[in-house]
């Protein structure tokens, strides 16, 4: 099995109509407050030693946040957990740092707390999204589901290949991302060094800051793109526009990134069939090695929600948003993303490590304000406000997750999987649950729902439509 650390980093531009996320529309001193506030979290860690395969940083936007901060976090978490497979993350003098950070001389500051002796003591769940933190029990129950336009030279408003070439002269066809740092870790798909990820936002995407991410050592880049049409974007009160996807893909390129998810949503107010395939189209044009393609879900608490229930919110009806799901994973299969998820699809070799951890119901840390943990059979959530999180710093809330509500998690997650889920690891993980799981199972693979074979339990292609009528079969 695989552990992953998220971190969360709740600061955006602006807080979008549809977001439920624990993200605020703040910036300034809080994030340099907030830096050090994480960094203490993670150096005074109880799990601190264990090992890491994946690290995501979320939001909230991350790149919002100076990369000398970004920086700083990742440098505290490799100096307090391991890397997996002889990795290695670049070391950075506290000088260099200070310089980076602007911190200057404070004995408070973001370098100060990156010195060795500072530790401290102490519709479908479609909001699961690449990378976010899942949240509490009850919360998964519920179901939860981040160019130029002058340079535009044909329908989709993408850089063509002349253009790329022309922009930048010195790039190599046969090596289209130049001099990536040579580290160890960094290496792309699955099996081998460590993934590390950030949730990015095209408005905020900027050369310089890609550039010093990917010295500093994350490898993968998830842009929240949401949607290729400037009228979607601005009903879901986005802050960038269109031309900017295309933008910043190309900066993530530039910078070495060899690995690159977007983010789509679909079933938005007055989407159309025919805007929904365009967006696909303009997203694989962009090449990315990954796909998320979500259903909006409109969550109490939200201003969507709030119009809604007014009237004033016109969304496609169920049928329309069951055909754009079946269009989704039609455009994106004859592309040659294979859809290991029920809303993610990959090239080969690149599915999201760290989400795999979250579908198979593994073990993993969270830092950062509403972080939440699931460790040794324990699930912890830090206090959501920033402030909050910055006075107390840490855990507010614990629970010791049962064995019915374990094995319901297992299920609900697992089947999520196209490949779903192997019994000799159910029935280790869930003996006193295994003969319970038979009886429903039996029934679901009667209602044409389920396969199940010798080895494993997967979702048909009709069960994958229902994933929540199943899933509910499981849970206590």
């Amino acid at each position: 099995m695989e552990f992953g650390i998220y971190v969360h980093t709740p600061f955006c531009p602006s807080k979008c109509g549809y977001c439920d996320f624990n993200s605020y529309a703040m910036s300034g001193e809080i994030m340099e407050r907030f830096t050090e506030a994480v960094i203490r979290e993670i150096r005074s860690s109880p799990f601190a030693g264990r090992r890491a395969d994946t690290i995501f940083f979320g939001g909230g936007t991350p790149t919002f946040l100076p990369h000398g901060h970004l920086e700083a976090i990742l440098l505290a978490i490799t100096d307090t957990f391991p890397l997996t497979r002889n990795a290695v993350i670049p070391k950075r003098s506290e000088e260099s740092l200070s310089s980076a950070l602007g911190c200057g001389e404070r004995d408070s500051s973001v370098a100060s707390l990156l010195r060795n002796d500072t530790k401290e003591n102490p519709h479908p769940f479609d909001k699961l999204r690449a990378g976010s933190n899942p949240p509490p029990y009850s919360f998964l129950a519920r179901g939860r589901g981040p160019d130029d336009a002058e340079n535009r030279s044909d329908a989709t408003g993408l850089l063509t290949e002349s253009q790329v070439s022309a922009e930048s002269p010195d790039r190599n066809p046969e090596n289209p991302h130049p001099n990536p740092p040579p580290y160890s870790f960094l290496t792309r798909g699955r099996g081998l060094g460590i993934e590390v990820t950030s949730e990015a936002n095209p408005g905020t995407a900027d050369a310089g800051k890609f550039a010093a991410m990917r010295r500093a050592g994350f490898n993968r880049i998830s842009i929240g793109a949401q949607s290729f049409d400037d009228d979607e974007l601005h009903r879901l009160e986005r802050v960038h526009k269109a031309d900017e996807i295309g933008r910043a893909g190309l900066l993530a390129r530039e910078a070495g990134f060899e690995n690159l998810n977007l983010d789509l949503m679909f079933a938005l107010p007055l989407q159309t069939m025919e805007r929904w395939r365009e967006n696909l189209e303009r997203a694989i044009a962009l090449a990315p090695e990954h796909l998320s393609l979500y259903c909006l879900t409109i969550e109490p608490g939200t201003k969507f929600h709030t119009l809604r229930q007014k009237g004033e919110l016109p969304l496609p009806d169920d049928d329309a948003t069951m055909e754009m799901l079946l269009l989704a994973k039609e455009v994106a299969e004859a592309a040659g993303y294979r859809q290991y998820e029920i809303s993610n699809f990959a090239k080969p070799g690149y599915e999201c490590r760290h989400n795999l951890i979250y579908w198979r119901n593994e073990e993993y840390l969270g830092f950062g304000p509403g972080a939440v943990s699931f460790v040794s059979g324990e699930r912890r959530m830090n206090t959501r406000h920033p402030r909050k999180y910055i006075q107390s710093g840490g855990v507010c809330e614990s629970e010791r997750v049962s064995a019915e509500v374990s094995f319901g998690e297992t299920m609900m997650l697992g089947l999520r999987l196209n490949d779903g889920i192997e019994l000799a690891r159910l029935e280790a993980r869930h003996p006193e649950m295994f003969a319970q799981f038979r009886a429903v199972a039996a029934e679901l693979v009667e209602m044409g729902w389920l396969n199940l074979d010798c080895s494993r339990i997967w979702l048909t292609d009709e069960g994958r439509l229902f994933h929540n009528e199943v899933a509910m079969r499981f849970l206590p």
